[in-house]
């Protein structure tokens, strides 16, 4: 069986995701002189652990990820019923369909197996590479506890930012992007800065409904 047009768009997309490893080992290799290891691998994984911490450190995220799609279930809906009552049905029916969404609503068996693969390695260690070991690590000793904030602000906006969705999207869903980066760093920090624990929590958070498709 074949994959769907759809499908190849979702691929095409996630993989421009490599452009934050790229762009970030551009910048360290000119400007700050460290090599592709330095800047990729020690800034994800500063120290060595036994196999037995990873696999700690996986079922960490693992956990991490699945309580945060429980967080995230509630917050929605809590955001619903707030902005319906704020501004209306049709606001909210606007900025529900203004969201981005790359994900084919049908996928085959196959297309489910390798959209959960990319969530874990392409989106997930892209996107966490980049705001969490890179903009919240760099900007840490500058802005010290204020880099939540900040980290927040930037991973809710590269997901809802104004213009390429519609200004409705932007207003509701702003705050759970936001959240949802600072809880990210919470765990990073927690994690001494290593990225493995954020990378699965980010990927269980993507693909837990594709995984209890498989599943079921």
């Amino acid at each position: 069986m074949g994959f769907s047009k759809e499908f190849w768009i979702f691929v095409g997309l996630s993989s421009l995701e490599f452009l934050f490893l790229i762009g970030s080992a551009i910048f360290f290799k000119f400007v700050k002189k460290e090599s592709l290891r330095v800047s990729l691998l020690q800034r994800s994984f500063p120290e060595k652990k036994s196999w037995i911490v990873r696999i700690g450190d996986i079922g960490a995220g693992i956990t991490a990820g699945v309580l945060l799609t429980f967080f995230a279930r509630g917050f929605i809906s809590f955001t619903r019923f707030s902005v319906i009552k704020m501004f209306g049905r049709e606001f909210y029916n606007t900025a529900s369909s203004g969201s981005i969404d790359v994900i084919p609503p049908v996928l085959s068996l196959e297309e489910i197996i390798l959209t959960i693969v990319i969530f874990y390695l392409v989106i997930g260690v892209c996107e966490e590479f980049f705001f969490r070991s890179v903009l919240y690590v760099e900007l840490k000793p500058y802005l010290k506890n204020w880099t939540y904030i900040v980290n927040g602000v930037i991973f809710a906006l590269f997901h809802v930012f104004p213009g390429i969705v519609p200004i409705q999207t932007t207003v509701t869903y702003f705050l759970y992007y936001f959240i949802m980066g600072i809880l990210l760093c919470v765990i990073l920090e927690i994690q001494d800065n290593d990225l493995l624990a954020n990378i699965i929590t980010h990927g269980t958070f993507n693909a837990l409904p594709y995984i209890l498709a498989l599943l079921s």
